[in-house]
């Protein structure tokens, strides 16, 4: 975990043997109501940044601070 006034940071990594990240894309507007799924889709519309390793067992999390809107 990586923390600053103007960023969260956080690696994730399963000691399994991952999945292929290239099925992994932006969700879809049905990708919520999907029984299985769910939870890169939810991760995707909260964080700024989401990434994974090649082996798709690591994934790397980032948000950052929105400056104040008045």
């Amino acid at each position: 975990m990586h923390v600053t006034p103007q960023q969260f940071e956080v690696t994730i990594t399963d000691g399994g043997p991952g999945f292929d990240t290239s099925t992994v894309s932006r969700f879809l507007d049905n990708s919520l109501g999907k029984q299985c799924g769910r939870g890169l889709a939810m991760i995707q519309l909260v964080m700024d940044e989401v990434s994974h390793n090649a082996k798709g067992n690591q994934i790397r999390l980032a948000l950052h601070r929105k400056e104040a809107r008045c």
